[in-house]
């Protein structure tokens, strides 16, 4: 079993979902008295809640940079608190989910960060990143047929001239670990 096996929303049936979702939002919503409240209306015509607020890329961008700035100094819990917000409000911005995985990451919680990476996979499948950090983590929990597949589809993206100038060589890097790995003698 993988760590990315253990989503804590795998038993949701996504087709009752989409179907049902909206319908029982609105019925919330219409008991609370919501029904006619502008924001509410704005996310249910498809805005994201930042865009629904009024705000626009600039503040998304401020909390990004936040965040970001957070990480570099190595406080990943304030960082993490600014970048669920900035995740709350706009979904759809890649760096914030790269960034939020990243702060799990550099604390050790792998299997978290290999859930959020793979989140981030879905947003921007060409970027190497995302299969390096990916591939460190199901390393980091002796996932190592599955890290080498994250690493070599890094270093296919990154030859395709993704992501930045040295993931090509990360990616060859981590290969060269991760093999030599497995090919250790186990211990006994």
């Amino acid at each position: 079993m993988s760590i990315l096996d253990d989503h804590p929303l795998r038993h949701l049936d996504p087709e009752m979902l989409a179907t049902k979702g909206p319908e029982i939002i609105d019925t919330v919503m219409r008991e609370l008295g919501l029904q006619d409240n502008a924001v509410y209306r704005a996310i249910r015509a498809g805005a994201t809640p930042a865009a629904a607020l009024g705000l626009d890329k600039k503040h998304t961008e401020a909390l990004y940079e936040k965040g970001y700035d957070l990480l570099q100094v190595g406080d990943t819990v304030r960082a993490r608190a600014v970048l669920t917000t900035l995740m709350t409000l706009d979904p759809s911005e890649e760096r914030g989910a790269y960034a939020l995985a990243a702060s799990y990451q550099m604390e050790g919680r792998f299997e978290t960060a290999a859930q959020l990476y793979t989140n981030y996979i879905t947003m921007d499948a060409t970027n190497p990143e995302g299969y390096l950090r990916l591939g460190e983590c199901l390393m980091a929990v002796g996932e190592l047929d599955n890290a080498e597949g994250c690493f070599d589809l890094a270093r296919e993206e990154a030859r395709r001239g993704h992501g930045s100038p040295g993931s090509a060589a990360v990616a060859d890097q981590r290969l060269a670990e991760v093999r030599a790995l497995k090919n250790m003698p186990a211990k006994g």
